[in-house]
């Protein structure tokens, strides 16, 4: 039993290991769908970073990795809104609390007019192609 112990001891430590490492720190995804086009492609394989916001906030233009209770998945999108902010959207120009955040020139499609505010306790995301990180 001892040899048989010897010979599997160091798959059982690296199995052990890459669960402990999947569960509570990192985990690959695959990018599905192309909203997050030019910043995440699809098809592409991402590192999901499970700690960094368990020691802190999540900031504007992060990009974060959502449950989606609709079909029991994930998805990826960036954030856009904090809470109690004003978002408004229009002429293809981003306000927050009514000052500029980000324009562009690249006209999105069903966007032209768009508003809501951010409740407290609650983020606004959006699809990276929508918003390019500003830089």
């Amino acid at each position: 039993m001892k040899k048989v112990w010897n010979s599997i001891k160091d798959y059982v430590f690296i199995v052990i290991a890459v669960l402990i490492i999947r569960t509570y720190f990192v985990t690959p995804a695959i990018v599905d769908g192309e909203s997050m086009n030019d910043t995440l492609l699809d098809g592409q394989i991402v590192i999901l970073n499970k700690i960094t916001y368990r020691f802190n906030d999540i900031n504007r233009f992060d990009i974060v990795v959502l449950k989606n209770d609709e079909d029991n998945d994930k998805i990826i999108k960036r954030v856009i809104g904090l809470p109690n902010e004003n978002i408004k959207y229009t002429n293809n120009k981003l306000y927050i609390n009514d000052k500029l955040v980000y324009g562009k020139n690249k006209i999105i499609a069903q966007m032209d007019k768009y508003k809501f505010l951010v409740s407290s306790n609650s983020l606004s995301f959006c699809a990276s192609n929508e918003y390019p990180s500003p830089v």
